[in-house]
Order: structure tokens, then sequence, then C-alpha cells
């Protein structure tokens, strides 16, 4: 653990080196651009915890997204640094969902960035399958599934069991329906914004 580390995980959750008054404030514009390194982050779902891990990594951002970041209540902003080459929008329509915005400072990198959110996908879409397979095969020998959770839990009612299999039912409902591919395809666009 360094010192910044130390500092927002014991002192101050929200303390920020790039916030503050006098000479070391980077005034902010929103029509500029900034890179702004990040602290990495920790998320344990299991404990509801989020954390700072070791290392940093860098987003390209707009003005207004670079002050929200610096201002942040629970701050993880290392550094901003104003930036002055190329910026490429690429605007991601994942399945419908409405656009986001994501700055690159190189059309590689902009490809890298489209490159990563499709791995992260199909990792997701692979995670589904296998969580498909899975309730499938507890529906298809319900009796089984419901003497196991009687195993585990003796003192389950017969309604809470019924809830919990039609949970299960609707949970692989749904997987089945995304899998099928019964959403509107994933549209990427990149412009060059600012040469």
């Amino acid at each position: 653990m360094n010192k910044l580390s130390a500092i927002r995980t014991f002192q101050n959750p929200g303390f920020s080196p790039v916030r503050g008054k006098g000479r070391g404030k980077l005034r902010i514009f929103d029509n500029r651009f900034y890179m702004v390194t990040f602290q990495n982050m920790e998320v344990d779902t299991g404990r509801d915890y989020i954390g700072l891990a070791d290392g940093e990594y860098t987003e390209l951002l707009p003005g207004r997204q670079a002050r929200e970041a610096r201002e942040a209540h629970l701050n993880h902003c290392n550094a901003i640094v104003e930036y002055t080459g190329p910026v490429y929008s690429v605007i991601l329509a994942p399945h419908g969902y409405p656009q986001t915005y994501v700055y690159a400072g190189s059309e590689a990198a902009a490809d890298n960035l489209i490159y990563k959110m499709w791995a992260e996908e199909t990792a997701w879409l692979a995670s589904c399958q296998r969580e498909l397979s899975k309730g499938q095969a507890q529906i298809a020998d319900e009796p089984a599934y419901r003497a196991d959770k009687i195993a585990r839990y003796p003192l389950v009612s017969a309604e809470t069991l019924d809830r919990d299999v039609q949970s299960l039912r609707h949970t692989t409902d749904s997987l089945a329906a995304i899998l099928a591919g019964n959403r509107p395809e994933w549209t990427f666009t990149i412009d060059l914004i600012r040469p």
C-alpha cells in the first residue's frame, strides 16, 4: 500500500492530489480534453466491498467529465493533464441501449477499445450460456432440485420452494432469450472530432 492509498483508505476517502486550492490546481474547461489517471478499483460483490487496488489506468475525457472525476466524493483520480492531440470519439450502442461515448487519442486506440468491449461481451455471453445450462438441468430434474433445497434448508415452506422454482424458470427463460439473439445488434461508430 502506498501513501496515497493509505490516506484514502484510513484518513480521507475523498482525497485527491489533483483537487485543492492554489498553484497546483488545474483549471478545467468544458471544450477541452484531458488525460485523467485513476487508481485501480477492486470489487468483491460477495461482501459488497469496493476499495483501491494497486496500479493505475488512464482515460481520455472531455472537460465536464474530467471535472466530475476530480470533484467526486469517493475519489480515485490521481492526475489530470490537458490533452492537445487528436481525439477520436467512439459511439457505442450495445443492443439498443442508450449510446455511450468513449474517447481515444488514435484510431488504433479506438479499435482497441471496441475490441476490449467486444471481448467483455463475449465473456458475458459465455457466462450466460453456462448459467442457462445449469438452470435447464435444475428445471429438468425439479424433484431433485426441491429435495436438495429441503435437505439444505429444513424449515423451507412449499410456498417458498414454488417461488424459487418460478424464479429459476424466469431466469432461464430470460437467458434463453438473450442467447437466442432476440435483441438489437451491437453497433459502434468512430469519428475524428478534433484533428
